[in-house]
């Protein structure tokens, strides 16, 4: 595998995690070079050394398209690491479509919630134009 090879290194485990999910997934290592360390240096600091492991592999399981068309690149992750650790706490995995089905419910929660305002307003009216 290639990556740091000193297990007290900041980015071994993150890296380990991350290069063994993608080659499972991909059936090749993902590339190594600075840039790659620099990456995971941030993920690490910006999530703590006890979980960016645990993500940068959660990472490997979202199958969002728009994740696939860049196979998984660091770039997506860092870009969107405190969304990937939040999918990783709660075990989901929001992609395009999960996206939509849930804006789609808000919306009916929405207009459902609209309706009985409404429903609600003209039998108030209703009552009080019995009085007058």
């Amino acid at each position: 595998m290639p990556g740091p090879k000193d297990q007290s290194c900041k980015t071994f485990k993150v890296w380990a995690n991350y290069a063994m999910a993608y080659r499972k997934r991909y059936s090749t290592w993902p590339v190594w070079n600075a840039k790659v360390g620099g990456q995971l240096g941030q993920l690490v600091d910006r999530l703590g050394a006890d979980v960016a492991h645990h993500v940068a592999a959660h990472f490997l399981k979202t199958s969002d398209a728009a994740v696939l068309r860049k196979c998984h690149s660091l770039n997506e992750l860092l870009a969107n690491a405190e969304s990937y650790h939040t999918q990783w706490v709660t075990g989901q995995r929001i992609n395009g479509t999960t996206a939509r089905q849930m804006e789609r419910t808000e919306a009916n929660v929405s207009a459902a919630e609209q309706a009985a305002q409404i429903v609600l307003a003209k039998r108030q009216g209703g009552e009080r134009n019995e009085y007058l």
